[in-house]
């Protein structure tokens, strides 16, 4: 009487494919593709075998597993893709934005031959309560842009009498300016902050920078009642910082004060960062422009005292 045929056997192949598919899942294209190509093996092989082989469903599965993991890995890596080219393309946005502060800023120098004061002279009035530095700019905008012209409108309505709280002058404290915002603001509601300005400029070191006399060694270009002609920068327009971006309480574009100019004070460094005094948009650093009317990234190591240089426009010997 002959033998029953022995039962068959598991493929091992089937088993090592099974076990790197249910690892892609977590290493993913390090086990992702040897379980497809160890699935297809095993296939191949059970199929051959004349029934002396099983595992066809193990082999499957590890195969899906593997496909699976190999999935994840791509659109991981697009995601990866897509969310770097959007951190870049919010910083050029943001770098141009400061571009075009500049450039006005310049033009204003150009015909005022001194850089605009940090905020609209008036005696009137305490330096908070004044229109802003930033609203001086309109008329001198270098592109003549859709956003610029409604900048220019805006400028327009303003009574530079008056506070920038005041009846009229408040609605324009309201309105976008798209040079005045960073895409790159980690909590910004447009729809409820749309008036809002993510650019200071630089008053100095201090908490009381923005008071300093014209000539002190803490003072920089932004002071209430002080001018900051081009001869001024004992380091030079590239050497010494204009202004810069931040996301820490953000104000009207219109607004004297803190919204649009501050100073470096001491009790606040490190300076750069999320929840810092300046920065907190871009990772790794911020933009910051330069008096030439040049911007550019810098890195959020920088050091306290560097970065405080940098921010004088007297700068002692």
């Amino acid at each position: 009487m002959s033998q029953p045929p022995p039962p068959p056997s598991i493929c091992p192949r089937a088993v090592v494919c099974f076990v790197f598919g249910a690892l892609s899942p977590a290493l993913l294209l390090l086990t992702g593709i040897p379980a497809l190509w160890m699935g297809v093996r095993s296939l191949r092989a059970i199929n051959a075998s004349d029934g002396r082989l099983r595992g066809r469903r193990l082999a499957v599965a590890g195969m899906v597993l593997g496909g699976l993991g190999c999935a994840a890995a791509v659109f991981g890596s697009l995601a990866l893709v897509f969310v770097e080219l959007r951190v870049r393309s919010q910083r050029l946005e943001c770098l141009n934005n400061l571009r075009q502060i500049g450039g006005a800023v310049l033009n204003y120098q150009s015909a005022n031959n001194a850089f605009p004061p940090g905020a609209v002279p008036n005696v009137a009035l305490a330096p908070e309560k004044r229109l802003s530095w930033l609203t001086a700019l309109p008329p001198f905008l270098g592109q003549k842009t859709k956003d610029s012209r409604e900048a220019q409108a805006l400028y327009e309505q303003l009574d530079l009498s008056l506070a920038w709280d005041a009846d009229g002058n408040a609605m324009i404290a309201h309105a976008a300016v798209p040079f005045c915002r960073c895409p790159a603001h980690p909590t910004d509601d447009p729809r409820v902050t749309k008036g809002h300005t993510h650019y200071v400029g630089f008053a100095g070191v201090g908490h009381d920078a923005a008071e300093l006399a014209r000539g002190d060694p803490r003072a920089g270009i932004f002071g209430y009642d002080r001018v900051v002609r081009g001869g001024d920068m004992t380091a030079g327009a590239t050497q010494t910082l204009l202004a810069t971006e931040t996301s820490r309480d953000n104000g009207p574009w219109t607004a004297g004060g803190s919204p649009t100019v501050r100073g470096l004070d001491r009790v606040d460094a490190p300076y750069i960062g999320l929840g810092r005094a300046f920065g907190g948009m871009h990772p790794h650093g911020l933009n910051v422009l330069r008096a030439d009317g040049g911007a550019d990234f810098m890195a959020d190591d920088v050091a306290p005292g560097f970065f405080e240089t940098l921010t004088r426009v007297w700068r002692e010997e």
